[in-house]
């Protein structure tokens, strides 16, 4: 029988099947590839991966710092370009803000932006002239640089002076104006950086920002934060973006702002090495690297501490302990930024539990801290005292744009009302026991007053002041602001070794000049001091200088011996950053003060006054002393036999209140 079976294909429908996958999938690869190339051109939706690479954004106001001293220019050509791999690192720069620049690839009446390449810095958007304290220019910035250069990590690079919580990029050629902490809030919130996609590292390389308020705008934009409690030192003979080269693309934001932060060290370092600087230069730096993920859990516990404290009970238990902590900027006292983790350990007592939540949400948040000094743990925190009212108000009316801080405003406007309502308090000391105890073999003198119960109850702290009196009958400040040491009722100044005395080292028939001494702080080793100089460059007449300055000297109080560590220059009053690079000037001034008016008409002492730049108020007249600069040397001596010496106490009480001791006779 013949007859027809369909036999189904198996085969044939197995295969049929397989190339269906097969398109399906094809299919799917490029569905997917087209929307990758889709999404590679939102640039606000993807980031390509690039081997793990990073882009750094320098913001770089260049200011006096620059056109003064060339500081920027210094730090650019620190960079070794040669070995810049930018598969590892874009390094993009914003420049401006200066009246001179050292460079010639950086325009003075631009705010360009530029690339660094191996074979150069490379502009690569030319900008009108525009001021870098506004917002819009630093959100405009961001935005051009992620747009353009997509890698998996951004940090972002602030170079300048800084103000603590008034914030900092000061333009110099827009009157100094600056990136305040509302101004950078706002110029981040206009950029691609969030809560969601974070910068992941901020650095300030710059003075006094490691502040919990600074740290509290940038938390919801970056990761990590890198800053200094104190005034940051620069010189044009040594740098710190060096750090650049160091990244490696297995890099996380601790080892970038560690080797940001040895970087300095190595700044320090270079300038501590100079010949004309003392070995321990560096005794007054910090650095510490914030973890901001945990500063809103800081900043809560430091709200809810302070907010626990009754200030009118506990008034002059505040006041006495802010009083005497070390404060950081002290050439701008109106800052009035400390510690704060010491100040929540010093007043710990008055609410134990809360203070021991800040004290361990601060060691979390503190990741790591470099300082010389045991006092300064890694972020500090504004509290009002010894500025100005209108700075007081000024610096406290920050708190309003800034979120987790209404109990700590409160408290610290409750403070300055307080301190406000005793000023204007004055103390008699004329009729205090006052002794003076001498020791004839050496001549050292000790310099005693006794206070009153009364007195006692609203002490503060203690300064002194020594005079030298001329014949003319004019009195020189040989010692200024030494502070005074607290025994018991008594307060005590040691009048020794306190002549500074300048000579010169390559004349051996120099006795040496005295000069004025103003003490600048105190530890457990050393005491730091500062003179200042008119520095002097002639042999050129076309680069004529004539610069002020200030010099700043160290004492060891085991050796025995005083040093220059630094010299910064002095304009407008005010103290730079700026190491002095001595080998630019012929000469070195040393100003010698030949006497001032310091006692009333009836004979009663009115103080050493100053005028608003900080110069002495009086009728005398500066004598100098002069050298080649590092061809001198200093000596702390006793006082001289032939000449009257006088001291005097300046008193503070809780309130800021000043008065002084009647003007006593020490030899």
């Amino acid at each position: 029988m013949n007859e027809s079976i369909n036999i189904p294909n198996n085969n044939y429908e197995k295969n049929n099947k397989t190339l269906l996958y097969i398109i399906i999938i094809l299919l799917l690869v490029i569905i997917i590839s087209v929307v990758g190339i889709m999404l590679l051109n939102n640039n606000n939706t993807f980031i390509s991966k690039k081997n793990n690479s990073r882009t750094v954004m320098i913001y770089m106001v260049g200011s006096n710092l620059e056109s003064k001293s060339g500081l920027a220019t210094s730090d650019l050509n620190s960079i070794n370009l040669s070995n810049l791999e930018e598969k590892k690192v874009n390094v993009i720069l914003i420049a401006g803000g200066a009246k001179k620049w050292y460079n010639d690839y950086i325009d003075k009446n631009e705010t360009s932006i530029y690339k660094l390449e191996k074979d150069g810095i490379k502009k690569i958007k030319t900008q009108e002239l525009k001021n870098m304290g506004k917002s819009e220019v630093l959100s405009d910035f961001l935005n051009y640089v992620y747009d353009n250069y997509k890698t998996d990590k951004y940090d972002l690079v602030f170079w300048d002076h800084g103000g603590a919580i008034t914030g900092s990029e000061f333009d110099e050629l827009h009157d100094d104006d600056n990136l305040n902490l509302y101004e950078f809030k706002t110029a981040l919130e206009n950029s691609p950086f969030n809560s969601n996609n974070k910068l992941e590292l901020v650095i300030f390389r710059t003075c006094l920002n490691a502040t919990i308020e600074v740290a509290s705008v940038f938390a919801d934009y970056s990761n990590y934060l890198v800053a200094s409690e104190e005034v940051t030192l620069g010189a044009n003979y040594t740098s710190v973006l060096n750090f650049i080269n160091e990244i490696e693309p297995s890099d996380k934001e601790i080892d970038v702002g560690k080797k940001y932060i040895a970087a300095y060290q190595n700044q320090i370092k270079s300038i501590r090495d100079k010949s004309i600087f003392s070995s321990q230069s560096s005794i007054y730096s910090t650095y510490s690297l914030i973890n901001l993920q945990n500063v809103k859990l800081l900043v809560a516990s430091v709200n809810d501490f302070f907010g626990s404290i009754n200030v009118k009970n506990n008034f002059s238990t505040i006041s006495r302990i802010r009083a005497n902590l070390r404060q950081y900027g002290q050439d701008e006292p109106s800052y009035d930024m400390i510690d704060l983790y010491s100040i929540v350990n010093e007043l710990r007592t008055l609410d134990q539990t809360k203070a021991d939540k800040v004290l361990n949400e601060f060691n979390k948040t503190v990741v790591y801290n470099w300082a010389t000094n045991p006092e300064s743990r890694g972020i500090s925190i504004y509290f009002p005292y010894n500025g100005t009212p209108s700075a007081k108000t000024a610096l406290i009316s920050v708190y309003n744009g800034l979120s987790g801080f209404d109990k700590y405003k409160s408290f610290i406007s409750d403070f300055n009302t307080a301190k406000l309502a005793g000023g204007g308090r004055t103390y008699s000391y004329a009729l205090n026991k006052i002794n003076v105890e001498k020791e004839e073999k050496t001549k050292e003198v000790d310099f005693t007053l006794e206070l009153t119960k009364e007195q006692k109850e609203t002490f503060a702290q203690a300064r002194y002041v020594v005079y030298r009196k001329n014949e003319d009958g004019y009195y020189s400040p040989i010692y200024i602001r030494g502070k005074a040491e607290v025994d018991g009722n008594n307060i005590t100044a040691s009048i020794r070794n306190k002549q500074l005395r300048v000579y010169s080292t390559t004349d051996k028939e120099d006795k040496g000049s005295t000069l004025v001494l103003r003490e600048v702080e105190e530890d457990d080793k050393y005491v730091k001091y500062e003179t200042t100089v008119l520095l002097e460059r002639f042999k050129d007449l076309e680069d004529y200088a004539f610069d002020p300055g200030i010099i700043n000297l160290l004492y060891d109080k085991e050796t025995k011996k005083i040093d220059v560590i630094s010299a910064v220059y002095k304009e407008n009053g005010k103290a730079s950053t700026a190491i002095i690079d001595f080998s630019y000037y012929d000469s070195v001034a040393f100003s010698i003060s030949s006497g001032w008016t310091i006692l009333d008409e009836e004979g009663n002492y009115i103080g050493t006054r100053y005028d608003e730049n900080g110069q002495i108020i009086g009728n005398g007249v500066i004598t100098g002393w002069e050298e080649k600069p590092g061809q001198y040397a200093f000596t702390l001596d006793n006082f001289e036999d032939n000449l009257e010496y006088y001291c005097v106490f300046e008193i503070y009480d809780i309130y800021g209140n000043v008065s002084y001791s009647k003007l006593v006779k020490m030899k």
